[in-house]
């Protein structure tokens, strides 16, 4: 009996811990990373959109930088 509590109670800690690390990333994702997904892979995409066959050229990435 005892140790089916004490594998209960660690199951029991384990699944809070991964939805407490769940909910920080997701926080953080948005606090962190939108700054970085609006300046640098936004207009990377857009480089990519706007030239031909999806390689973009040397003078589109010059220009971006």
């Amino acid at each position: 009996m005892k140790q089916a509590i004490h594998i209960a109670s660690t199951s029991a800690k384990f699944t809070v811990g991964i939805g407490v690390s769940t909910m920080f990333v997701a926080t953080m994702d948005d606090l962190i990373y939108s700054n970085f997904r609006k300046n640098v892979i936004m207009p990377f995409q857009m480089v990519l959109v706007r030239s031909p066959a999806g390689v973009p050229a040397s003078q589109s990435v010059k220009e971006l930088a």
